[in-house]
């Protein structure tokens, strides 16, 4: 369900209600990415669309095993026609997840509890909003460019039962 959003400056149950996600449970963000990496112009590994689709499906079944409802994030570039993140959603219960695409970021950082990316410059921000900020990569290729070898706010997954975890902690917050 993609929905338009205005921005609001109030409480996280207001922020809420702006991207029609529930009030009683956790809301977790899932940040998505421009792919770049095809660029000729790029020199940096990346994340590929493979590696995206895994991370959402892990956050998704994360979110399965708990109360939990996805709030996937769109790059700017994408809400144009990047990738088709309902595909991979419709395999969910379609009241366990929204898409947006643009939104304001204190609105996103109000209604989330949690959020989770592979590279995103949103994941720095999100983390220095106070939102506990997690990347997951399948594997060691490009670590030195990797966010969380950067910025250690950002903390590391090691698959779905860390998933798990870390949404079931902010059940208890």
């Amino acid at each position: 369900m993609e929905l338009p959003v205005t921005p609001t400056r109030g409480s996280a149950d207001e922020a809420r209600r702006l991207f029609d996600l529930p009030h009683n449970s956790p809301v977790v963000l899932f940040i998505s990415e421009h792919l770049v990496s095809q660029s000729p112009m790029w020199q940096w590994e990346q994340p590929t669309e493979a590696d995206l689709e895994a991370m959402l499906r892990l956050v998704l079944d994360a979110a399965a095993k708990t109360s939990a409802t996805v709030l996937v994030k769109l790059h700017p570039h994408e809400a144009g026609g990047g990738h088709d993140w309902r595909r991979v959603c419709a395999d969910y219960r379609v009241d366990r997840w929204r898409i947006v695409d643009m939104a304001e970021k204190a609105d996103l950082f109000r209604a989330v509890d949690v959020a989770f990316g592979l590279n995103s410059m949103l994941l720095i921000e999100a983390a220095r909003a106070g939102v506990p900020a997690y990347s997951y990569h399948g594997n060691a290729i490009g670590r030195e460019s990797w966010l969380s070898s950067i910025h250690p706010e950002i903390r590391e997954l090691d698959g779905l039962n860390g998933a798990v975890a870390a949404i079931r902690a902010r059940l208890t917050h």
